[in-house]
This record gives C-alpha cells, sequence and structure tokens, in this order.
C-alpha cells in the first residue's frame, strides 16, 4: 500500500489529489491518504447545493463549500475532522459499490485504540449507537475510490447550523436534533490523543509492515492545482450541477405522514 502526504488542508486540493490517482497518477498499489480540512460543507455529486446548506451562514462563517465527485449527503468537517481515501487498482466491470473491505482496516484501527467501533452495514462507522464516519465510493475506469470522514473533535455545534435539516425528518422521527445522532471520536478513547497523534497511529495501523510514502513531484501538484481549479473550485461545477427543480410545498400530518405538493 503507498501512502501519499497530501500537504493541504484544502477539501478542494484534496478532491482533486483524489481525482489526479484516479484519472492520471496511476499505481498498481492500493493508495491511502489520510487528511483534513478547515471548516468545508462538501456536497453530495447529485445533490441541490441550495437546499443542503444554509448559504448565507456558510459564506458568514467562510465555510467552504465543495462538490465531491461520490454520492450520499452533505458532509460537515473541520480541522478536528478527518479524512480518510483509499484508491484501488483493482479493475472491473461491476458497477456495483461495496464498502466492507475498506471500513474493516479503519474499524480494526479504531478498535485498536480501544473504542469499540462497528460499521452499521450501510455507510457508517458508529460506537454506543452514535455515528462517527459516513463513507461514500465511486468507480471510474474500473479504478475504486473509497472516502470516508471521522469526526475527532469536530465542532458538532457548527455542523449542526451550517446544515440544512428537514424538520418534518427530526419531528417525524423523535430525534432532538442531528447533534443527538453523532459522536467525536475522542469523546470515546481511554486516553486523550492529539489530532497527530491519532493521524499517526491510524496510518501506522492501516499501512502495517508492508507500507510505503510516494512523495508528490513539484510536477504533480502543478497539474493537481489546475484540476482543483478547473474542477473543484469552480462555482458552475459546485452549484451549476445542483438538479432541475421546481416549487415544492410539504407538510406533516399527524397519522398521514408528510404530503408533497
Amino acid at each position: 500500500m503507498l501512502y501519499i502526504e497530501s500537504g493541504s488542508n484544502s477539501p478542494s486540493y484534496n478532491f482533486a489529489l483524489e481525482y489526479y490517482l484516479m484519472t492520471e497518477k496511476l499505481f498498481d498499489d492500493m493508495v491511502f491518504l489520510f487528511w483534513r480540512t478547515t471548516p468545508t460543507l462538501m456536497v453530495g455529486k447529485f445533490q441541490n447545493t441550495y437546499s443542503e446548506i444554509d448559504l448565507d451562514y456558510a459564506r458568514s462563517r467562510k465555510i467552504r463549500i465543495v462538490r465531491r465527485l461520490s454520492g450520499g449527503g452533505t458532509i460537515y468537517t473541520d480541522m478536528g475532522s478527518w479524512q480518510f481515501t483509499f484508491i484501488s487498482p483493482n479493475r472491473t466491470s461491476s458497477p456495483s459499490i461495496e464498502f466492507t473491505g475498506f471500513i474493516q482496516p479503519v474499524v480494526a484501527a479504531v478498535r485498536d485504540l480501544g473504542v469499540d467501533a462497528s460499521f452499521n452495514g450501510r455507510n457508517d462507522l458508529v460506537v454506543s449507537g452514535k455515528k462517527f464516519s459516513g463513507n461514500a465510493q465511486y468507480i471510474k475506469n474500473g479504478r475504486t475510490l473509497h472516502h470516508g470522514s471521522i469526526l475527532f473533535d469536530t465542532d458538532l455545534e457548527e455542523m449542526v447550523r451550517a446544515s440544512t435539516v428537514d424538520p418534518q425528518k427530526v419531528i417525524s422521527k423523535g430525534i432532538k436534533s442531528v447533534r443527538d445522532r453523532v459522536t467525536n471520536l475522542k469523546e470515546h478513547l481511554p486516553r486523550p490523543l492529539s489530532m497527530e497523534e491519532f493521524k499517526a497511529i491510524m496510518i501506522d495501523r492501516i499501512l502495517g509492515n508492508d507500507g510505503t510514502e510516494y512523495l508528490l513531484s513539484t510536477e504533480d501538484q502543478k497539474r493537481i492545482l489546475l484540476i482543483q481549479q478547473e474542477q473543484f473550485d469552480n462555482p458552475q461545477k459546485i452549484f451549476g450541477a445542483n438538479p432541475r427543480c421546481q416549487l415544492h410545498l410539504k407538510k406533516y400530518f399527524p397519522g398521514a405522514g408528510t404530503i408533497h405538493s
């Protein structure tokens, strides 16, 4: 397995690095990245940006907005969160998504720290019934990219405030707030770890004895920066890809559920 240190806290740079490693800089080994970002809202490929986030609040707080190439929901990340990426060289003609093989080493590494973590069988890693990691994938040219987030010491109140949540869903499921469903991993560690200590341990556990590091060259970085500018810092890509929509009204009625019109 190859480890690559991005050297950047920019979400758009790191997504550009992922894309570069998926489409241009192709390795025969599995590639692993472990990175974090300044405060960011990462919108899924198929989501309507305006309906997923509080745009005015995000701008007032200088929260970055970026659209990733995988599906799934919008997530909030900051310097208290970690992101991990696996890029598999195994070429396949199957378009199916399979998480277990990529999730297993992450769960094992967290459990080695004394945390009773598990995979819920869908997209999330949980501890004590609360989510601390969400995951997504996409396949391109037969190669698979799997990436996920880890809430380690994330500002959960900011996460809730910056995201737009359907209040009818919250009411109908009896959930007081998004805050009740998620947790920071550091709250479950048997001993305190800094952000950097946690990163070093996770990289060491996941790479094992056979891991090596690839250092990005100047030419690599030039190409990544160009992809960042064209794809991930491009407002048309972030906002212009929103699905077409029209005026949509809904109301929750006890006993009947949510009525849409």
